[in-house]
């Protein structure tokens, strides 16, 4: 979960539902097939100061692929920046699901999803590249039925990219959620630099 501003905005969809689809995470197709996501995951570091914090994980071999996740924290800002690299094990086609789950009044645009629940906002900005898909869940929504500041709607943001890499190759997802305590978070406007 993520909270901000007094408002809880990343909805765990449910704690006793394994598949990654319910989770803010990412799958894995490799050749239109996908596995289990490993049961276990690398803590690679963690540190903290006074203007930032970081986590870096690994899981290896999910389904074909090495997964290294980086958040870093931007304490100033109120902000995170999350980096997923997606490391190819052989030579294939990838089709990789970015998954953010979110509570609040929601509207998609090309460079992600703004949230807003009764003044404060967040935006989960994606930079450029992969396709953005908003969808809407009642269902696991039905678990959100006693918060105050939102619908009991899941909002379900998925980046989807589908790629041809060669053995070693790299596809890097950039995502930044930042907010706003009173009216609408302006976009920041991410990019990928050349080679990332």
């Amino acid at each position: 979960r993520l909270t901000l501003f007094d408002r809880i905005w990343l909805a765990e969809n449910d704690y006793y539902k394994a598949p990654v689809k319910f989770h803010n995470s990412i799958t894995v197709f490799r050749d239109g097939q996908s596995a289990a996501i490993p049961p276990y995951t690398e803590l690679v570091g963690a540190g903290e100061s006074r203007r930032y914090g970081y986590s870096k994980t690994r899981l290896t071999n999910y389904a074909g692929v090495d997964w290294v996740r980086t958040v870093i924290w931007l304490k100033q800002q109120q902000a995170f920046a999350v980096l997923d690299q997606l490391t190819a094990l052989s030579d294939d086609e990838y089709q990789f699901r970015t998954l953010w789950h979110g509570v609040g009044a929601a509207k998609l645009s090309d460079n992600g999803l703004l949230l807003t629940q009764n003044g404060p906002s967040l935006r989960i900005e994606i930079a450029p590249g992969p396709v953005l898909e908003l969808h809407d869940d009642t269902e696991l929504g039905a678990n959100w039925s006693g918060y105050s500041h939102a619908e009991p709607v899941v909002r379900s943001l998925e980046a989807v990219a589908t790629v041809k890499l060669d053995k070693r190759d790299t596809y890097l997802f950039a995502s930044v959620l930042h907010g706003r305590a009173d009216g609408v978070a302006e976009p920041w406007g991410i990019d990928l630099l050349d080679g990332a």
